[in-house]
């Protein structure tokens, strides 16, 4: 019987990891792929309501006068839901409940609603944060939503915008208004395929691997040797080339 004929060891290896190579994109520097989600429920992520309002975890605010006299949680929340929101009763442009640190281009959506028959506003401003000390940009809005333009009304709606190219934090002012189920979902960052892939120095074990780095400035290389069960994974690589 005619035995079939089998390619050298070093072929297979260098085929199995051209084809795994062709499969992987550039390392993406994105965030967390899930959005982050603030009920503002008592006893979820550190939000507590008794005498006085304490914040959630990675939360702020730039005066403690803003949690002891406006800011409080109460059952004006999202329609439909239970739980509480975050509702702010009196007319006030001066304290703000500030979010953790937002990192650049992530949407934000929550839902919103007035607290009465005057005027309602819900506005959001970045911030910067230097220890403790948050300041607070009023210079111009990322989103100034009110009751005065028939933005807001006493039923709880949805609202989306984008916080922009730069990371922040987001002091959030509510004068007459509650909101609910704040969300912001981190942009994610993609990046290409390598192309141009090339071997070179093929041994039985070994072979280097080369690509044209593009835009991407890391890579993940996964590969293995033919017949083999586990991928041996290897991250964050900065110069397109693995030996």
């Amino acid at each position: 019987m005619e035995k079939q004929k089998q390619l050298p060891k070093s072929r297979w290896l260098v085929l199995t990891l051209l084809s795994l190579l062709m499969t992987l994109g550039g390392a993406s520097s994105a965030w967390a792929t899930d959005p982050v989600t603030e009920t503002f429920t008592s006893g979820t992520n550190g939000w507590a309501y008794s005498s006085s309002l304490t914040v959630g975890t990675g939360w702020g605010y730039n005066s403690s006068y803003a949690v002891n006299s406006y800011y409080t949680l109460s059952s004006t929340h999202r329609n439909g839901s239970s739980g509480t929101g975050l509702c702010c009763t009196e007319s006030q442009s001066a304290y703000y409940i500030i979010t953790p640190l937002i990192e650049a281009n992530s949407s934000i959506t929550f839902y919103g609603k007035k607290t009465g028959s005057n005027t309602g506003y819900i506005v959001f401003y970045k911030a910067t944060k230097d220890g403790e000390t948050y300041t607070v940009d009023t210079s111009s809005s990322l989103l100034n939503w009110n009751s005065s333009t028939g933005d807001l009304s006493t039923t709880m709606v949805q609202n989306t915008f984008n916080i922009g190219a730069a990371d922040t934090y987001v002091a959030i002012r509510l004068s007459r208004a509650a909101i609910d189920d704040f969300e912001y979902t981190p942009y994610i960052e993609t990046c290409a395929k390598p192309n141009n892939l090339q071997y070179s120095d093929v041994t039985d074990e070994s072979a280097t691997i080369t690509w044209d780095a593009g835009e991407a400035d890391k890579w993940n290389f996964r590969y293995k040797a033919a017949g083999d069960a586990d991928f041996t994974l290897v991250e964050g690589l900065t110069s397109a080339t693995y030996a």
